[in-house]
């Protein structure tokens, strides 16, 4: 149904706006909850939201990285490019090169905490 999809897409929007403000504000637990939840709303979504679910999940790992949680982080930074590559292709969000850029950072400071132990 038509309207309920754009209903609940209304709703992530509102949430995910609201995620946004508690980012900027330092409440990062706060925001987390509002993304996790914009995502779960976009994925139970009737329709195609893939270009949504993965920008959310692009949120969610920004947020993680400013906890210091890298190896989550990555997980959601990597999907949200696999989501982009499989059904939209590379290169067409303007937050694609930001995720890669962020993923090269975790990837090597992953491999150094390793090459410390």
């Amino acid at each position: 149904d038509t309207k309920l999809d754009s209903t609940i897409m209304v709703v992530a929007r509102i949430v995910e706006c609201i995620g946004s403000t508690q980012r900027d504000r330092f409440e990062y637990e706060k925001a987390l909850r509002c993304y996790r939840e914009c995502l779960k709303q976009r994925r139970e979504a009737p329709g195609k939201h893939y270009i949504s679910v993965a920008k959310t999940l692009h949120d969610i790992g920004s947020v993680l990285l400013l906890q210091g949680e890298k190896e989550e982080a990555n997980k959601c930074f990597r999907e949200s490019l696999d989501i982009i590559e499989d059904e939209v292709g590379m290169n067409q969000l303007p937050f694609l090169g930001d995720a890669k850029a962020k993923m090269k950072t975790l990837t090597e400071a992953l491999r150094d905490f390793v090459e410390m132990q």
